[in-house]
């Protein structure tokens, strides 16, 4: 009765030699931990992450250097592989719903937890690049105003190159960008560039409490470099213009196959 009973399980398991241990180190390689953080990930194999980084090689070769706010070091040698632990984190969310605030303690928390975090913040980029005496009001953000489009795409493009810059260098593990990513068309662009490199998540904030957005609009008035020596009620006034140009062409987290997590009210 054992023997057959050995032989069943032979045939159920197959002829493999591997350990239980072996097998559960093979599992646990395809798990990103962050403590308290868990994405399961599926593992390329070596000749698909070949064809990534030769694809990854030809599309760097024609990306132009920019003004970045980051120097990834002397050695920024990019490795185009499937980086199982790195994570880019993506926030989403109309102006004034505090996306700022939590990337700065995400930072902090995953710093302290000893993961290497930066935080990338395209409003950072757009004001650097800012030409001359460009007045970035709420016209500026108006999704028909060709020239302020290409202005916010721009810097857009060099937030995510610096972001995928740091990812790529050896001390880097997570990265965040800061924007309001507020149409699928951008998050899709998002997508494009992070998948096959390294694992990615959007946070979509969502706020709609009086209370909590009237705390959001004063922190910004009082901190945001954009009103710097501007008139608080011209400043409030232009500050709500600018969200319902946001909320003209806003489009919530919808695809399902996407990885994402919403906060409501927080």
């Amino acid at each position: 009765m054992w023997d057959l009973f050995k032989q069943t399980q032979t045939r159920a398991h197959g002829s493999s030699s591997i350990s239980p241990s072996e097998e559960l180190k093979k599992l646990l390689k395809k798990v990103v931990s962050f403590r308290d953080l868990h994405i399961h990930v599926n593992v390329a194999s070596d000749a698909s992450l070949t064809s990534l980084e030769a694809k990854a090689q030809q599309e760097e070769a024609h990306i132009p250097s920019s003004s970045s706010l980051y120097t990834a070091g002397q050695n920024n040698t990019h490795r185009v592989v499937l980086e199982q632990k790195k994570l880019a984190i993506i926030l989403v969310g109309l102006p004034g719903r505090g996306k700022t605030f939590l990337c700065n303690k995400l930072k902090c928390y995953l710093n302290w937890l000893g993961h290497p975090t930066a935080h990338f913040n395209v409003g950072q980029y757009r004001r650097k690049n800012k030409e001359g005496d460009d007045l970035q009001d709420a016209a500026f953000f108006d999704h028909n105003n060709p020239a302020g489009r290409a202005a916010r795409e721009r810097a857009f493009h060099l937030a995510l190159q610096d972001l995928m810059g740091y990812l790529h260098t050896e001390a880097g593990q997570v990265a965040i960008l800061d924007a309001t990513n507020s149409t699928q068309e951008r998050r899709n662009k998002v997508c494009e560039a992070l998948r096959g490199r390294v694992r990615y998540i959007f946070i979509e904030n969502i706020c709609n409490d009086p209370d909590v957005l009237q705390q959001n609009y004063l922190n910004k008035m009082l901190y945001s470099p954009d009103y710097q020596g501007v008139d608080t009620e011209q400043a409030v006034v232009d500050f709500m213009l600018r969200i319902r140009k946001y909320e003209d062409i806003y489009e919530p987290i919808e695809d399902r196959n996407m990885h994402y997590i919403k906060l409501t009210d927080m």
